[in-house]
């Protein structure tokens, strides 16, 4: 049975990905894998946003990943991973560029 969500990725997630610790990028890729199964399931680290982001008006939902935060927008059975980006302690308005 195939998974309910296909991903894309943008070309901004693809070079922020570029950007980051190569040691964190298979933790990444593990919970972007989990999308494909819930990305409309809000939990603990995963969540819809409440208002557009400035620097990121097409997403829609945000996934944390350690100190990261990946943003991603579904439209029917398609996931797009937009911008990945290290969050630290600004807000996610701020973590733009």
């Amino acid at each position: 049975m195939p998974p309910p969500y296909e991903l894309l990725y943008d070309r901004g997630y693809l070079d922020d990905l570029q950007a980051i610790d190569p040691f964190d990028i298979p933790i990444v890729r593990e919970a972007l894998l989990r999308l494909e199964h819930q990305a409309e399931q809000q939990t603990r680290n995963r969540r819809r946003l409440r208002l557009p982001i400035s620097w990121c008006p097409a997403a829609t939902w945000q996934v944390r990943v350690r100190d990261y935060r990946v943003l991603y927008d579904v439209h029917g059975g398609t996931v797009t991973i937009l911008r990945l980006r290290f969050k630290g302690s600004s807000s996610t308005e701020e973590m733009g560029p």
